[in-house]
């Protein structure tokens, strides 16, 4: 069979479609230095409709299963969670490190949880988790052994789980809030 184009942008950014609102955000996550915008939404018709200004520039992302939630990463360890129906900033707050991966559950609003390399001044002090209530407020955080490169929340916030590959094998680990 034969496909068809139906629109083209020229974009210097990551794609992740959003079947809920029928919309794709496009993360320029790769662009060098300080970004002016995080991402930029466009239409299933190809027509932009909003961009989310930043003023740092943009480390890692996530969306929720459930498409409600985004996740941002800024340099220096600003974390923003924005509402994905509406595309507003629904908090703003700051980690003692270098983010490394985060994720948010598809509550509403949504638990955040996020895998730092935590900071004192300039010295390093190793990986670590913090896990944010849906107001932004750090409910939970804890130092964790051994090198992570990747970070997975259930819908429900419950469960978090680590990923991570050395020269020591590769590693798994589970996090489960306290009831």
């Amino acid at each position: 069979g034969k496909g068809k184009l139906l629109w083209r942008v020229d974009a210097d950014c990551r794609p992740y479609i959003l079947n809920l609102d029928k919309s794709i955000l496009c993360f320029r996550d790769d662009e060098p230095g300080p970004a002016k915008v995080a991402f930029d939404v466009y239409g299933f018709n190809g027509e932009k409709t909003k961009s989310m200004p930043v003023n740092k520039e943009l480390v890692d992302w996530s969306v929720s299963a459930n498409e409600k939630n985004i996740v941002l990463a800024l340099e220096g360890g600003h974390v923003i969670l924005i509402d994905g129906t509406q595309k507003t900033v629904t908090w703003e707050a700051d980690i003692p490190g270098d983010v490394v991966a985060l994720g948010a559950s598809s509550e509403n609003p949504a638990t955040v949880a996020v895998l730092f390399n935590k900071k004192r001044e300039k010295e390093q002090l190793g990986p670590a988790v913090a896990v944010f209530s849906s107001k932004g407020d750090i409910r939970f955080q804890a130092a964790v052994s051994g090198r992570f490169e990747e970070l997975s929340i259930s819908p429900s916030g419950s469960t978090i789980a680590l990923y991570g590959n050395s020269p020591y094998g590769q590693f798994l680990v589970n996090l489960k809030k306290d009831p």
